[in-house]
């Protein structure tokens, strides 16, 4: 199963925090950011809150050591 992380890397000597999807059966998350897109605004602030609900639930992943 899956779920969204924050992952933070430093870019040019600035820290900065982006949304990736995980996979923690395989240890794993997408190489890239994601974009969260939908069908509705409605649709699109429901899968925000989700987004929002796993990057407080889940560990930040250190992108600066990968």
């Amino acid at each position: 199963m899956w779920h969204y992380q924050a992952r933070k890397k430093t870019i040019d000597g600035e820290v900065v925090y982006e949304l990736v999807e995980a996979f923690p059966d395989i240890n794993s998350h997408t190489e890239n950011a994601v974009t969260v897109q939908a069908d509705s605004k409605e649709e699109l602030a429901r899968w925000l809150r989700i987004a929002a609900d796993d990057v407080e639930k889940y560990d930040v992943i250190d992108g600066d050591k990968e």
